[in-house]
């Protein structure tokens, strides 16, 4: 602590606390993805009301992908990137096409 300051004075000083946990991911094939793990309490905000949201750049921008009441692990990052990657994925948007093409025909 600075001299002169104490956890009182400091932390009652913030009407808003951020939290955010910049995330590096590692693909299969030399690919990285950059992300981050960010929560937001205002003041007065019960905390159980703020969710941890899960985010991944997109371009020049932040795309939540996942969002939940509790802090992810590590499996549920991991859980939250690969069903963002799948969703994402051509190969499978184009066979959930073509499934949906046969089963409204019959």
């Amino acid at each position: 602590n600075p001299k002169g300051f104490s956890k009182s004075k400091l932390s009652g000083s913030f009407e808003t606390v951020y939290e955010l946990l910049p995330l590096l991911v590692q693909g299969f094939i030399l690919s990285k993805t950059e992300g981050a793990l960010f929560k937001c309490l205002d003041e007065g905000q019960d905390p159980s009301d703020s969710r941890w949201n899960i985010f991944l750049k997109d371009g020049n921008t932040f795309k939540r992908i996942a969002s939940q009441a509790s802090r992810p692990d590590d499996e549920e990052l991991e859980l939250a990137l690969y069903n963002n990657q799948a969703e994402n994925n051509p190969l499978i948007k184009g066979i959930k096409s073509l499934k949906n093409a046969f089963s409204k025909d019959e």
